[in-house]
């Protein structure tokens, strides 16, 4: 039985962890999600080799993995990226196993050009979400001439681009934006968060599209929602979360001179900010006088937020933690101090997401000193150390 708190998982490259219990499946950005369990924190060895599966794509490319979503059936997809002369989408899909599945694109993987455009990681973080119907959707961005385009892209279930969407797969964005996190509402409509680009300054975005791809003109104006803050740029956007009544929440941060604290958002159906959450809207939280990032956001059964933060020390380690907000925006007393929870790991660290698991526990992906991590957390915040 694993006793420690933090479980420390290997160096970050162009691979995936499957980790034993109810926890996580970890890619570079410790993206999250629930897989079978033997010895808790433990590498799964019957995935792959002990635990881990390493996927390469082009000779000489650099390949990274930034997002997953794990079937109805247990297959496993990884999101990405694979830079060579051209910058591409990738996606691979795996078998439960962890063995590549040769009825996904091309012997299990998918790469993905534009005609003059080259796709980057945006703040490095690209969503994935999957449909009911077996579709995935995807977001990038693209650089094209000169600008940032947020993109979506929704692929059938054999990897192929679905050309019902957007006439042949991809719906690009008309402004300068950049796409992070995408979500499928219950109806079929498609969220998706991330920054409308200005020059010297940034406003955060959430849009909304159609099942077809076109923008869903009742939300938002013609499909946009912005979030624009006088006097500071938003920046960051990371973390978002669907809830059950069609809210969205987005996290990032917002910037003014020296100071660049956490801000959490939230969205109506409409597309309008919702005065009933924090300050028209709006939370801005400061958990230090460092410069703070933010990471995923997840919610509770009871409608409580958790959102994944990154304390950023310019001069000795950076430090992470869980912060946990009511429905209404205010910060969780019970939870750690004052609604935050420090995850102490003795090492320069970042911290990618938080997850709820079904006995109430959080789970944080992390890195921490050039390796992947596991913490867990007790619902109140303290350290599963048991």
């Amino acid at each position: 039985m694993l006793k420690r708190s933090i479980a420390y998982l290997g160096h970050p490259t162009t691979v995936m962890l499957h980790h034993r219990t109810s926890t996580l499946a970890l890619l570079l950005t410790c993206a999250a999600t629930s897989l079978l369990a033997q010895e808790p924190g433990d590498l799964d060895t019957g995935f792959g080799t002990n635990g881990t599966v390493i996927t390469g794509f082009i000779p000489e490319s650099i390949d990274e993995a930034t997002g997953i979503a794990v079937q109805a059936d247990g297959r496993i997809i990884l999101r990405g990226s694979s830079l060579s002369n051209q910058g591409g989408a990738a996606m691979v899909r795996y078998l439960p196993s962890g063995a590549l599945d040769p009825s996904f694109g091309t012997g299990g993987r998918v790469v993905i050009n534009v005609e003059d455009s080259l796709f980057v990681s945006g703040d490095r973080s690209v969503g994935i979400a999957l449909q009911s119907d077996g579709k995935i959707l995807t977001t990038e961005t693209a650089y094209v001439n000169g600008q940032f385009r947020g993109v979506v892209l929704r692929f059938l279930a054999n990897g192929a681009l679905d050309a019902s969407f957007g006439g042949d797969g991809i719906v690009m964005d008309a402004s300068e934006s950049i796409f992070n996190t995408v979500h499928v509402q219950a109806d079929g409509r498609i969220l998706v968060a991330g920054l409308r680009v200005f020059p010297g300054t940034g406003s955060g975005l959430a849009a909304r599209f159609m099942p077809d791809g076109s923008p869903d003109a009742t939300y938002g104006t013609n499909g946009h929602a912005l979030l624009s803050m006088p006097g500071m740029s938003v920046e960051n956007i990371r973390g978002a979360a669907l809830q059950p009544d069609g809210r969205l929440l987005i996290a990032g941060r917002v910037s003014s001179g020296p100071f660049m604290d956490h801000l959490l958002v939230r969205f109506t159906d409409a597309g309008q900010l919702d005065a009933s959450f924090g300050t028209g809207g709006r939370v801005i939280s400061s958990f230090s006088p460092m410069p703070e990032w933010a990471g995923g956001v997840d919610l509770q059964p009871d409608g409580r937020i958790l959102a994944g933060v990154t304390l950023q020390d310019p001069i000795l380690f950076n430090s992470i933690g869980v912060a946990r907000f009511l429905p209404n925006g205010n910060l969780d007393a019970s939870f750690g101090t004052g609604g935050f929870a420090t995850v102490s790991t003795a090492f320069d660290a970042w911290c990618w997401q938080p997850v709820v698991m079904a006995d109430g526990r959080i789970a944080v992906g992390l890195q921490a000193g050039g390796q992947l991590a596991v913490a867990m957390l007790q619902d109140n915040g303290a350290l599963d150390v048991g």
